[in-house]
């Protein structure tokens, strides 16, 4: 693959310039200065593993540079998702439901996104109100069939996925789930993505746990406990939530509940509210379904 768009090498130079770098800095055993200076001047292309060289040596990953030739601006439906997040948190129907009335009605681009993007949103609220009516058959057919048809999956197939899984079959769970366990070496260079990979185990686990499918669950689960680091305190706590329910649920643990209320009051101290609220109204359905 080639670069060649003139601007990218203008924000090459800006960066390598801003950072006090020279040219001589940048140089390795296939890529040459005069290579760097033809590139940022825009007299010549570059190849994406010649550009994969030079970023390290300015500190730099991938994703921070090209987030760069954006000015930093999140793409549109990440800055929805955001504010979903938000308002999920906060239990605002009404908000979330505006955003799915700006996605319905908007225009250009393309068709198959935006109707992910609808029946993702509306998955959200239906979680939220418990309206099963909001999805319908063919929407899930629609959702199932992109998934499986994408080998290579980005952010943005990480995003529908950990926000509608819970509409999937369960085999279809499985089937994603560990095509996404066996790319995961390539989602956590990127460290959004492997974050996200991450959130989307926490929901394949509890969605597994929530069916009875012991065994599904006891693969997730652990492969979410290899990943998660001694740094993801708020993925830690869900996680030794989660395992407190599959303990309630396949072994009759006398102390589950105990431990999922510990866990929650911990998160209150931390004044992770949104994080806190969540697991309650879970433990709430999990008493509910004693």
């Amino acid at each position: 693959m080639v670069i060649e768009n003139e601007s990218i090498g203008n924000v090459l130079r800006e960066i390598r310039e801003g950072r006090g770098l020279k040219l001589k800095d940048l140089v390795s055993a296939d890529v040459t200065s005069s290579t760097i200076g033809k590139f940022e001047r825009g007299e010549t292309s570059i190849s994406i593993d010649r550009l994969l060289k030079i970023l390290p040596k300015m500190n730099m990953t991938i994703e921070e540079f090209f987030n760069s030739l954006n000015s930093y601006k999140e793409s549109d439906i990440k800055r929805k998702m955001k504010l979903i997040h938000k308002y999920y948190n906060e239990q605002n129907v009404e908000m979330i439901q505006q955003i799915l009335d700006e996605e319905e009605r908007r225009t250009g681009g393309s068709e198959v996104y935006r109707r992910l993007n609808v029946i993702m949103i509306k998955n959200i609220i239906r979680l939220l109100n418990e309206d099963k009516g909001l999805i319908s058959e063919d929407d899930v057919l629609f959702l199932s069939g992109y998934l499986l048809s994408i080998e290579a999956w980005t952010g943005y197939e990480l995003t529908i996925f950990i926000n509608c899984n819970s509409l999937l079959s369960t085999t279809t769970i499985n089937t994603l789930g560990r095509e996404m366990l066996q790319r995961s070496i390539f989602y956590q260079e990127i460290e959004h993505n492997s974050a996200m990979i991450k959130a989307a185990l926490i929901n394949i686990y509890d969605n597994m746990i929530d069916r009875r499918e012991k065994q599904a669950a006891f693969y997730f689960g652990r492969r979410l406990e290899k990943m998660v680091e001694v740094r993801d305190i708020f993925e830690k706590a869900h996680y030794l939530f989660l395992k407190a329910y599959y303990d309630w649920r396949f072994s009759n643990d006398a102390y589950a509940f105990e431990r999922m209320e510990n866990i929650i009051k911990s998160l209150k101290n931390l004044d992770s509210m949104g994080i806190a609220i969540n697991l309650s109204r879970k433990l709430k359905h999990i008493r509910l379904d004693k």
